[in-house]
């Protein structure tokens, strides 16, 4: 059963992190100026006084530097959020603060929960659309693999939580590394913005994106995490994956981490993907995190094989999107035939003769009494 005729509903759909193979009634992404008006209310949003929520007592974040190359931008980017009309003058380092000052300013952000429902990672979706529709693809890249250009020192004061910009360090803030709840959702809001192009668009940006693709080269772990990342993001055109697969067949599995799991939905088939993963993960597989349906999404049922490999390797409570993927997949296989769509729904039916027509009876005329 392929992808596209295993019985999706909206609330599976909504499971995907940027659908492969889109259905019509998929989200997409955010026009450029609906995403920048998202932007600026997750701002409006921040907490202002000292607040409450549940246990959890919130401060007023409060963004400082002196960190030169990083000062005009953090102004820059504090006064442009308090602004409807969208910046033009958009930079890396620029979009690294952009992206550091909302993700602090969000009150739900330790909430990782929120990552298995679509409204809840929006924010790095609006991100994304947001780089994306201003300056392409290849900015895009830009901004979440670079390798960070400054690093965040923290300090309670009066009032309010001091986040200051310092220079990079060994902790340095970048949106390909560090907590999976920062980085994950704004790689998986680039494949929704990649899986709502027209094909004309996607291969222009492509086109434009390459040249930057080819800086990529080795597999050193942070080098690895981005090129698998990056062909993650890109799986509408799986030889990106494929080609990355290739080279890493080729090496010793000692020392791969986590990174090749974001090739499993991003390969050309689900047969290429076990593959890599009896080569990468010969004694236990890295299990897919949020993304399970999203292998669901790339191979139709042939996912099966797949997310069989990641359920009972812990305690069912770890692996609850695993299962639901499975079964899912499984529900639809077993169904009754009728249930299903018949396989030679394109073919017209032949036409049904129409019944022959049988003559009607006509009833005889009583001869009439002669009168006497």
């Amino acid at each position: 059963m392929t992808t596209t005729t295993l019985p999706w509903t909206k609330v599976h759909r909504l499971k995907l992190h940027g659908p492969r193979n889109r259905h019509a009634s998929d989200p997409v992404a955010a026009a450029t100026d609906d995403a920048w008006r998202q932007l600026t209310a997750v701002y409006a949003q921040r907490v202002k006084k000292e607040t409450m929520i549940g246990p959890r007592v919130l401060f007023p974040k409060r963004f400082v530097t002196k960190l030169e190359p990083v000062r005009p931008r953090l102004a820059a980017v504090l006064a442009e959020l308090e602004r409807p009309e969208r910046p033009q003058d958009l930079d890396v380092l620029k979009e690294l603060v952009r992206a550091y000052v909302l993700e602090h300013v969000r009150t739900d952000n330790n909430n990782e929960a929120l990552l298995d429902k679509w409204d809840g990672w929006s924010h790095a979706r609006a991100l994304v659309d947001f780089w994306a529709g201003s300056k392409g693809l290849a900015f895009c890249l830009e901004v979440l693999t670079s390798s960070g250009q400054f690093s965040l020192e923290y300090e309670r004061s009066e009032g309010s939580f001091d986040c200051e910009f310092v220079a990079p360090n060994d902790d340095t803030w970048a949106l390909h590394d560090g907590l999976n709840a920062v980085s994950f959702p704004l790689w998986w809001a680039l494949r929704v913005w990649v899986s709502s192009q027209p094909d004309d668009v996607f291969a222009r940006e492509l086109t434009a994106a390459r040249p930057l693709l080819a800086r990529w080269k080795d597999h050193s772990p942070a080098v690895l995490n981005i090129r698998c990342r990056v062909a993650y993001a890109l799986s509408r055109d799986p030889s990106i994956a494929e080609a990355l697969k290739a080279e890493l067949m080729q090496q010793e599995t000692e020392g791969f981490g986590d990174p090749p799991m974001w090739l499993y939905p991003a390969l050309a088939d689900a047969k290429s993907t076990l593959e890599l993963i009896d080569h990468v993960y010969p004694e236990r597989p890295h299990k897919p995190l949020w993304m399970s349906f999203d292998i669901v999404d790339a191979y139709g049922s042939d996912a099966a094989d797949i997310l069989r490999r990641m359920v009972g390797l812990s305690a069912k409570q770890y692996e609850t999107r695993e299962r639901a993927a499975l079964e899912f997949v499984e529900r639809a296989a077993s169904a009754k035939p009728s249930a299903k769509a018949p396989a030679n729904a394109a073919k017209a039916a032949p036409a049904k003769k129409p019944p022959k027509a049988t003559p009607k009876k006509t009833a005889k005329a009583a001869p009439k009494k002669s009168s006497k």
